[in-house]
């Protein structure tokens, strides 16, 4: 099985969740959780140090706040 056929089947597996009202997996949490270890991957080579996720979440956050909100944060 090639990438091709995976993503045919992601697709079938995304539309059938969706015409069955049955969530899916991976769904925003998961892709969520996914961007917040390569931010602290990002973050842990630019500092030459560890971070916890945690930190990095609350740094997210605060940044999405701020930009739900209108006011983006730099």
């Amino acid at each position: 099985m090639g990438y091709n056929d995976q993503k045919i089947i992601e697709v079938r597996d995304l539309i059938e969740g969706i015409s069955r009202g049955q969530a899916t997996w991976p769904d925003f949490r998961a892709g969520y959780e996914v961007a917040l270890i390569i931010d602290a991957i990002e973050e842990s080579y630019r500092l030459g140090q560890w971070v916890h996720i945690s930190e990095v979440d609350a740094q997210t956050r605060s940044r999405l706040l701020h930009l739900e909100h209108g006011k983006e944060k730099n």
